[in-house]
């Protein structure tokens, strides 16, 4: 082949590179975007966790007046792990999807 011929071939081997690393570039980029928000979701979570984890450590909480507040305490609690294994679990799946391209 010509010089210019290997130019352009060279060219399009280029382009087609191109055209391969954006559309997986276009795959990886809403697992990426899912995966930054459920880390978002899962420091707010880990914040609130300890700040519960501190109430749930206060004696005061345990006196018969506060009886109320530690119910609702340890529910909040509940539901914060609960719903941080749930996004953890989606944060694994998604890692592991990701992993795949």
């Amino acid at each position: 082949p010509s010089p210019s011929a290997k130019t352009v071939d060279r060219k399009e081997q280029k382009r087609q590179e191109a055209e391969i690393r954006n559309a997986r570039a276009a795959q990886r980029r809403p697992l990426e975007n899912a995966i930054r928000t459920i880390e978002k979701e899962m420091e707010k979570l880990n914040s609130e966790k300890l700040r519960l984890h501190g109430l749930l450590n206060s004696e005061a909480l345990y006196a018969e007046t506060h009886k109320e507040d530690l119910k609702l305490a340890l529910r909040q609690q509940a539901d914060v792990e609960a719903r941080l294994n749930e996004l953890e679990e989606k944060w694994l799946l998604h890692q592991s999807e990701l992993e795949l391209l």
